[in-house]
């Protein structure tokens, strides 16, 4: 955070930097991440099925077929932060299933369940706090006495109370390691800065965003920003499967007042959790987000085909009910199967890349010329040099250079960056070309930031007073520093018309 403009949550990142340091770095080994991560989370999912719903055979292999094709890590195909939130919260519910479906339950599960939701945190703000406010919120009024139950007795309150502070002792323990990381590092205040405020400030301003079609309004109501992720103009799909997640824990809760059975109010708090968790991130992101987010999707609705207690209306306990509802799971499902199918990317066609760290990453029509670009950068850049680029910022990684500037998302920028920018800019003179998205010599779009809300002029003539056009490309033009040629071999230098 001291060295780039990040608003997103630590976590994802350095496990990314450590699978490409230890196994190479080409962007098959994050796509292996995510197949093993998948392959876990179906295995999750069909054990949570019948050892804690007890499901039958059949309906436990539904869910797990389910959730493959329902898994963020499928749908999306791209590392990212919300596939490792959203599972991290899925363990955290099963590590507190543990606690708080006996009596008297191991502390550890509490603990881990709260290492968990921390964890989530760290990989994704708001599916995390999500995460953190559903376990503490259940967590507390258990601790409390405010629900009774079969087997409630002075030792099991004190044990609740226990349990409260074996999760809130998990979650501290993550936040006092990272705020601790931070600090020896110096960059606790950029990390907070940039995690909190201007994360906060990104989802309020951005225009994609939920939060963003209430902020331009004068003094909204708190209420219109609670109830956005069901009343924004964004697809029906997210609002179906929110009121899904939040059906599970209601139908839980009217299982538990049948039978006041401690594993029901156990599955009521998980699933609560889940819920306020997938919640969350409809909050502060688009609608089309929200297949991102779907890790327990598989496992809330295990919770909905219970078989039924005694007492229940007899059409949930018969085989229509089974039928009917396997039916509805396979017609869900299909949705799972179109995104797997989906060959565009918002409206976009899609091709594969063909560079050689790249190789299987499929990207939207207009980042075509990725490949022809790479290619440029290692024939005439010169290892020793740096280059800039606004755009292609993961040219970066295929090309295996370093950054020079701190802009990771043009998106989350703001008109007060443009100056820290060109301090990094100045204080790296061994900057020899500019690459930008287009075909002219006019590159005035490509510096536009903040979802091309604001205008970067003074970055602008920073680049048209120290880098001169040198020719066009299929998608992109090439620009050279003016002050001096570049500082690769003389075969570099020769080749650049005008020089001498």
């Amino acid at each position: 955070y001291k060295d780039f403009f990040l608003v997103t949550a630590p976590l994802t990142y350095a496990v990314l930097a450590a699978c490409l340091k230890l196994f190479g770095q080409f962007y098959l080994v994050s796509r292996i991440y995510l197949a093993l991560q998948c392959a876990l989370l179906v295995a999750l999912t069909f054990l949570f099925c019948a050892r804690v719903l007890k499901l039958g055979k059949a309906q436990c292999v539904l869910m797990a077929v389910f959730q493959a094709v329902w898994s963020p890590q499928m749908m999306i195909g791209v590392f990212w932060y919300d596939n490792d939130s959203t599972f991290l919260t899925l363990l955290a519910g099963l590590f507190l299933w543990k606690a708080w479906s006996q009596p008297n339950g191991p502390f550890r599960w509490s603990f881990l369940g709260g290492v968990s939701c921390a964890l989530a945190f760290w990989s994704k703000q708001d599916s995390g706090a999500g995460a953190i406010a559903g376990g503490l919120l259940v967590a507390t009024l258990w601790a409390l006495g405010g629900v009774e139950m079969a087997d409630r007795g002075t030792a099991v309150d004190r044990c609740a109370r226990r349990h409260w502070l074996a999760f809130a002792s998990g979650i501290a323990a993550v936040f006092s390691a990272a705020g601790l990381y931070f600090i020896a590092h110096g960059a606790f205040g950029d990390m907070v800065f940039w995690t909190v405020w201007r994360a906060l400030r990104f989802k309020l301003t951005s225009g994609e965003l939920a939060l963003s079609n209430l902020s331009l309004e004068q003094n909204p109501s708190p209420w219109k920003f609670l109830l956005s992720p069901f009343t924004t103009p964004i697809d029906r799909s997210p609002k179906f499967v929110l009121m899904i997640y939040f059906l599970a824990p209601a139908v839980a809760w009217y299982r538990f007042q049948i039978n006041r059975n401690r594993r029901e109010l156990a599955l009521m708090g998980i699933t609560l959790m889940w819920a306020l968790s997938f919640y969350a991130g409809l909050v502060t992101h688009a609608g089309q987000g929200y297949t991102n987010k779907v890790s327990t999707f598989g496992s809330i609705l295990g919770t909905l085909w219970r078989p039924w207690p005694a007492g229940s209306p007899a059409l949930l306990r018969g085989r229509f009910w089974n039928g009917a509802f396997a039916l509805g799971v396979a017609m869900i499902g299909l949705r799972g199967v179109h995104y797997l199918g989906n060959t565009s990317i918002a409206g976009l066609a899609t091709v594969p890349l063909q560079s050689r760290r790249l190789a299987g990453i499929q990207v939207a029509e207009t980042f075509k010329p990725l490949d022809s670009l790479i290619d440029y950068i290692d024939r005439n850049v010169a290892p020793d040099e740096d280059f800039l680029i606004f755009d292609y910022v993961i040219a970066y990684f295929a090309a295996q250079r370093k950054n020079p500037h701190p802009v990771t998302d043009r998106h989350a920028m703001r008109p007060e960056d443009e100056a820290l920018i060109l301090e990094r800019l100045k204080q790296r003179p061994n900057i020899g070309w500019y690459f930008h998205l287009g075909g002219s010599e006019d590159f005035s779009k490509e510096l536009e930031f903040g979802q091309g809300r604001v205008k970067f002029y003074r970055l602008q003539a920073y680049i048209k007073e120290h880098f001169r056009f040198l020719e066009s490309r299929e998608g992109f033009t090439v620009w050279v520093r003016r002050e001096a040629a570049p500082s690769g071999s003389s075969t570099h230098r020769r080749r650049l018309p005008g020089r001498r």
